[in-house]
């Protein structure tokens, strides 16, 4: 039986739009974003650790997403991840968090940080690593959303998109830039 609050999350990500070729479609896309949803929420770190997960619970998938084509790969993960505009999916993540975590406190403190993206790199493709800023709750141990860096630009230029997505009301903003941290309240 289907859990309501799992039901929410399934209904979200059947409005999600998918971008790929309708041809060549494996996987459906809310079957690739619910597994990916459930696998970062216990824990996984990659996109090999998403596909673990997956092959793990796959039984436990199948009564709410179709895996019957099997899971997905890491690199059909990696490749939607690739097209699926940052702002959409830290949206969907805040909407999904928002609604099943109960015992959220307010954010206090959120720390901004950029990182580089392993193996976001292809030099055949003559493709860049993939740069994302994130916003981190330091009360709620998690991530409140992600910007990806315009691809001849830096983290200066994302740190305002990224702000402009949170609520930052009565917070403290630290940002690590290299080796030196900055902590101001930003005004609102």
């Amino acid at each position: 039986m289907e859990s309501p609050a799992l039901s929410s999350v399934i209904d979200s990500l059947n409005q999600f739009n998918d971008p790929r070729d309708p041809k060549k479609i494996i996987h459906p896309l809310p079957t690739i974003l619910f597994i990916s949803i459930c696998a970062i929420f216990c824990g996984a770190n990659s996109w090999e650790d998403i596909v673990m997960w997956a092959e793990v619970h796959k039984k436990w998938l199948s009564k709410y997403v179709d895996v019957s084509n099997g899971t997905p790969s890491y690199s059909t993960i990696r490749r939607i991840f690739m097209i699926i505009k940052p702002a959409c999916w830290g949206a969907l993540t805040q909407k999904v968090l928002s609604s099943h975590h109960s015992n959220k406190k307010a954010e206090v403190h959120i720390s901004i940080d950029g990182k580089t993206l392993r193996g976001s790199k292809c030099a055949a493709k003559d493709i860049r690593a993939m740069q994302i800023v994130s916003a981190w709750s330091t009360e709620n141990n998690i991530i409140l959303g992600e910007v990806k860096t315009d691809s001849k630009s830096n983290e200066v230029t994302a740190i305002p998109l990224l702000l402009a997505l949170l609520d930052l009301e009565d917070a403290t903003i630290s940002i690590g830039c290299g080796s030196f941290l900055t902590t101001s309240n930003y005004p609102i």
